[in-house]
């Protein structure tokens, strides 16, 4: 894990905002009935005194803000990636040495793509909808924090993407997140509860699967049917809801999706809307969770499959959660204490580290070829061959 000096100032400054609320509360709350007690405040002087330095420091930190990296200013984003190209709903932003080519490329790609997901939600973009391609990850990562990852800021209608050819893998998926912040609740702009303070992800993904369109070699619904003959098809109270991070991510924003399409099929646009906006099944549907999951389940037993399908969707699914998987540190403990004993020809502990490696990866592809190599060096020719054909 790489330290950098921004992300410590950024932990510091956290830390301060923390400290300030405590102290607002131990200021102002009476503990005795959990009630603001104006008395209370006027009776502590000192505790409105620390509230006060901490809340001027909690200011001058976010104001200090691009100067310490923590965020970037869209005029600076402006500046930087200085390359415009913009239409009355879109306006998309390059590095001043991209290749024109690639631009027209994407510019096309991006307003294709936006028709297709108004079409889909029936809604139209209230505003401009600014989209930020970087040169790599490093570049993002470095001038507004995700590195790794497409993001969309649906609050501000702006989407942040790395450079690709056309089609963008992640454009349609990130435009569907800026356009539906139009129906989202809260400062944020999203689906959720308690006004939009407490996120749907399942709603916030679905949507965002389910209006970018086909991809890859079977359809959503072919997807999420595979899932269900495999016994691997998550339950919707758990998607829409928190527990949509426990899920495999794969399997989690394809169930979403799946759900989410159907019912556009089945009720219309305008319900998938409502549900979004009030995140309300049955007000949208007039029909219960259980109910609608029950028919939703009915219509992927009837969507066709062939065998070989299934075996790509056991490969794509059958792999654990993001939250439940065990540190990378830990995986790579292991295999170094395989190679350890395998140089020394002890392969018992050998296979036996790769083979606990390789199930505490999530079972990945390298893990897997770590532990057939074993199997080649060590000679154990019959369990070589039956890892070959698993």
């Amino acid at each position: 894990v790489q330290f950098e000096l921004r992300l410590g100032t950024y932990r510091a400054v956290t830390l301060v905002q923390i400290a300030c609320l405590l102290a607002l509360s131990n200021w102002l709350l009476d503990p005795a009935q959990l009630k603001l007690s104006l008395k209370r405040a006027m009776g502590r002087p000192k505790s409105g005194f620390v509230f006060a330095v901490l809340l001027a420091t909690a200011v001058v930190a976010y104001l200090a803000g691009p100067v310490l990296g923590h965020r970037t200013p869209r005029a600076a984003l402006e500046q930087t990636l200085s390359y415009r190209v913009s239409d009355d709903k879109l306006s998309l932003f390059f590095p001043p040495d991209t290749d024109p080519l690639l631009v027209d490329g994407l510019f096309d790609d991006a307003v294709f793509s936006l028709h297709q997901v108004e079409h889909y939600l029936d809604l139209s973009t209230d505003r401009q909808i600014a989209v930020f391609f970087f040169k790599n990850n490093e570049q993002r990562s470095r001038l507004m924090g995700a590195g790794n990852i497409p993001v969309a800021k649906p609050w501000r209608r702006e989407v942040y993407l790395v450079l690709r050819e056309p089609p963008h893998p992640a454009l349609r998926h990130e435009l569907v997140h800026a356009l539906t912040a139009r129906i989202g609740q809260g400062p944020f702009r999203l689906a959720g509860r308690l006004g939009g303070f407490l996120p749907n992800p399942g709603l916030i993904e679905g949507i965002a699967v389910a209006a970018e369109g086909p991809g890859g070699e079977l359809t959503i619904h072919q997807w999420a049917a595979a899932m269900q003959r495999l016994e691997l098809l998550p339950a919707l109270d758990d998607l829409f809801g928190l527990g949509f991070f426990w899920r495999n991510a794969s399997s989690a924003y394809t169930t979403a999706g799946s759900f989410c399409d159907w019912i556009r099929q089945r009720f219309g646009a305008a319900a998938l809307k409502e549900i979004y906006h009030s995140g309300s099944f049955e007000a949208a549907t007039k029909q219960t969770l259980d109910a609608l999951e029950r028919d939703w389940q009915e219509f992927l037993r009837n969507t066709p499959l062939e065998e070989d399908d299934l075996s790509v969707a056991r490969h794509r699914f059958d792999r654990p959660a993001t939250l439940n998987k065990i540190c990378v540190h830990e995986v790579a403990r292991l295999n170094r204490d395989a190679a350890q004993y395998a140089s020394m020809k002890q392969w018992d502990k050998s296979l036996r580290l790769y083979s606990e490696a390789y199930t505490k990866s999530g079972e990945s592809p390298h893990a897997r070829m770590r532990l057939f190599y074993a199997l080649v060096d060590s000679g154990r020719t019959e369990t070589m061959q039956r890892e070959a054909v698993a």
